[in-house]
C-alpha cells in the first residue's frame, strides 16, 4: 500500500515536471512574438528569462526525490571546473564595486547552467519526444517570423510605397539580435533533411523553411553569422559524410535564400520603382563596428584585476559611448571574471568539442536519427560559438536561453556517465538550493525594478541623448551616471 503511494506521488510528480517543462518551452518561444512590454524589446526577454529559470528550479525540485539513481551529466573532471568557476565569480562579484549586479550575472550563468542541465536530463528521461518538440518549437518560430516578414513586406509595398529592410524583421529589437537567435536555429531545423524516413512533402516544406530562415539572416546583414556558419561548416565538413551533408544543406539553403533576397529587395523594387533602405548590401563593410573602442577598453581592464576580474558585469560599470558589454565573449569573461575563469572557460570548451568530434567520427556513416541529429546540434552550437568572438551572443537573454536548451539538448545525447549514487544525490541537493537562491535573487530584482524602469529608462535617454546599452536591462549601464555624462561630453568635444 505504501508502495502505491510512493509510486503514485512519484507519477504526479513527474506530469507537473513534464508539465512545467512545457510551459518553459511555450514562454521561451513566444518572448519575441508577443510584445507585452511595448518599446521595451530587451527588458520583456529579461523578465521571460528569470521566469523560464524560475520554472526550471520548480522543476528541479520536483525531480529531487525520483532521480537519487540517475548518472550525472557531466564527468567528476567537468564537475570540479565548473564549481571553481562559480566559485571564482562569487569571489569577484563580492569584491567588485556593484556587488549585487555582479551577483545577479553569477545567478544568470547558474540558472543558465541549470537550464541546460534540465533539458539534457528530460531528453534523457524522455527520448526521441523531445526532440520532435524542439525541433517543432524552433520551425515554428521561424516561420511565425516569416509570417510576419511577408505581411510587413506587402504592407511596406502597397501601403508606403518604400521598403525598409530592418522594418521586415518583426520580434527583435535589433536585427543583430534574430541574426543570433539564427546562428542556433538554421543549423538544427534542417534536421529532417538529414533523416531517411523523412517524407519527399516534409523534405519540400523544410526546405523551403530553411532557405526563407536564410533570407532572413541575408536581411539582417549579419557577417558574424555567415563567419559561424562558415566555420560550422568546415568543422562538420572533416567530421565526416553526414558533417559534408549537413554543409551542403547549409549551402544550398543560403544560396536559395540570397536568390529570394535579391529578388524581394532588389529585383521587385526596382522593377515597381519604389526605394530601398537598409539594404543588405549598403551595410556589409569591413569595418571593426566600434570594436575598436570596446576590445581595447576590456584588455586594459584585463591588465588592472588580472586574476578575479572587476566582478561580473563591471564592463558596464566602465562607461562609454559604445556598448556596455565588449562584444567579445572571452575579453567579456577574462575582463569581469579574471583570466583563470577564462581559461577554464575555454578548456571546458575544447573538451567538449573534443568529445563531440569524436563522437561524430565515430557515427560519421550512420543514418540513425539520433547521430543526425547530435550533427545538427553541433553546428549551432560552433555557429554561436563563433559569433560569440565578435559579437555580445552573452548578454542577450533570448539568445542565452536558446543557447543553454541546444547545448543541454545536444549533453542529453551523449552517453551517460556514471558515478556513486549517493554522491550525486547530494551534490543534486546543493546545486538544486544554488539555483534557488539565484532564482529568488534574480526575482527580487524584477520586483524591485519593474514599476520604476520605464522611467529609468527614459530619463537615460533624455540625460545622455544617446541610444541605449543594454546589459542586465535594455538601460545596462551601472556606472555612475554623473560620471559617465562628464565622459560623453569629452568624447563629444574631443569629435567637434
Amino acid at each position: 500500500m505504501a508502495y502505491q503511494t510512493a509510486l503514485e506521488i512519484h507519477n504526479a510528480h513527474m506530469r507537473l515536471r513534464n508539465a512545467l517543462v512545457s510551459f518553459l518551452l511555450l514562454v521561451t518561444a513566444t518572448l519575441p512574438l508577443a510584445p507585452w512590454l511595448p518599446g521595451y524589446w530587451h527588458n520583456q526577454q529579461r523578465i521571460g528569462q528569470i521566469l523560464v529559470f524560475c520554472l526550471c528550479v520548480l522543476a528541479g525540485i520536483l525531480s529531487l526525490r525520483s532521480q537519487r539513481s540517475s548518472a550525472p551529466l557531466l564527468g567528476t573532471g567537468p564537475h570540479n571546473c565548473l564549481a571553481a568557476v562559480l566559485l571564482a565569480g562569487l569571489t569577484s562579484a563580492l569584491l567588485a564595486q556593484h556587488t549585487g549586479w555582479a551577483l545577479a550575472e553569477l545567478g544568470l550563468a547558474i540558472l543558465s547552467l541549470a537550464l541546460g542541465g534540465t533539458v539534457a536530463a528530460s531528453r534523457r528521461r524522455v527520448g526521441p519526444v523531445l526532440d520532435q518538440a524542439l525541433l517543432g518549437t524552433l520551425t515554428l518560430m521561424i516561420s511565425c517570423f516569416l509570417a510576419l516578414y511577408f505581411f510587413l513586406y506587402y504592407w511596406q509595398v502597397t501601403q508606403t510605397g518604400a521598403l525598409n529592410a530592418y522594418k521586415l524583421l518583426w520580434g527583435f529589437s535589433n536585427p543583430r539580435f534574430l541574426a543570433q537567435f539564427l546562428a542556433l536555429a538554421l543549423p538544427v531545423i534542417v534536421w529532417p533533411l538529414l533523416r531517411d524516413e523523412t517524407s519527399r512533402r516534409e523534405k519540400l516544406l523544410v526546405s523551403v523553411i530553411a532557405a526563407l530562415g536564410w533570407t532572413l539572416a541575408i536581411t539582417s546583414a549579419a557577417r558574424g553569422l555567415a563567419l559561424g556558419m562558415a566555420v560550422a561548416m568546415v568543422w562538420l565538413s572533416l567530421s565526416g559524410s553526414v558533417g559534408r551533408r549537413w554543409s551542403l544543406l547549409q549551402l544550398r539553403s543560403a544560396a536559395l535564400g540570397l536568390l529570394i533576397y535579391l529578388l524581394m529587395l532588389s529585383a521587385i523594387p526596382a522593377w515597381l520603382g519604389i526605394e530601398v533602405t537598409e539594404h543588405a548590401a549598403n551595410r556589409l563593410h569591413t569595418s571593426l563596428s566600434s570594436r575598436d573602442i570596446l576590445w581595447p577598453l576590456a584588455l586594459e581592464m584585463i591588465q588592472q584585476k588580472p586574476w578575479l576580474g572587476f566582478g561580473p558585469m563591471h564592463f558596464s560599470a566602465h562607461f562609454n559611448v559604445v556598448a556596455a558589454h565588449p562584444h567579445q565573449a572571452i575579453l567579456q569573461i577574462a575582463s569581469e571574471w579574471g583570466i583563470p575563469v577564462a581559461i577554464i572557460v575555454i578548456g571546458l570548451v575544447f573538451l567538449a568539442a573534443r568529445a563531440t568530434f569524436r563522437m561524430l567520427r565515430k557515427t560519421a556513416d550512420s543514418r540513425d536519427p539520433t547521430d543526425t541529429l547530435r550533427v545538427c546540434l553541433a553546428g549551432g552550437i560552433t555557429t554561436a560559438l563563433t559569433l560569440a568572438m565578435v559579437d555580445g551572443i552573452l548578454v542577450m537573454p533570448h539568445v542565452e536561453l536558446w543557447l543553454a536548451i541546444i547545448a543541454g539538448w545536444l549533453l542529453g545525447l551523449h552517453p551517460a556517465t556514471t558515478a556513486p549514487a549517493t554522491r550525486s544525490l547530494i551534490l543534486r541537493r546543493g546545486w538544486l538550493l544554488t539555483q534557488t537562491l539565484a532564482a529568488v535573487f534574480l526575482a527580487g530584482i524584477v520586483f524591485r525594478d519593474l514599476p520604476a524602469l520605464a522611467m529609468q529608462t527614459e530619463e537615460y535617454s533624455q540625460t545622455f541623448k544617446s541610444h541605449l546599452q543594454p546589459r542586465f536591462w535594455q538601460q545596462g549601464v551601472i556606472d555612475d551616471l554623473d560620471g559617465a555624462l562628464k565622459i560623453q561630453q569629452e568624447h563629444r568635444q574631443r569629435n567637434q
